[in-house]
């Protein structure tokens, strides 16, 4: 994914937590983060988009290591590999 790609899966994933915690969002509904860096496909991980179920992240947010603040920013969390991989540093 490029750097744009990133962000608009990241903005389209914040509008839809936004409706999430509002109660707007439909019931059943997937997130979207994104596809896995060519890192991630080397160590194993299939080249299918990367996905997670609307009630798994809020399972994941009442869990005390998982802070809900830090789910605004999952699709770049989940991308940062290939940021890693791009430039050869963490």
């Amino acid at each position: 994914m490029t750097e744009q790609e990133i962000i608009q899966v990241n903005e389209s994933f914040n509008k839809q937590l936004q409706q999430q915690i509002a109660g707007t969002l439909p019931a059943g509904h997937v997130y979207n983060l994104g596809d896995p860096s060519d890192i991630l496909i080397e160590a194993g991980l299939p080249n299918l988009p990367i996905e997670m179920a609307s009630r798994r992240l809020v399972n994941k947010a009442m869990q005390e290591n998982h802070p809900f603040d830090s789910k605004h920013t999952l699709p770049q969390f989940t991308s940062a590999y290939h940021r890693m991989d791009r430039r050869g540093t963490m």
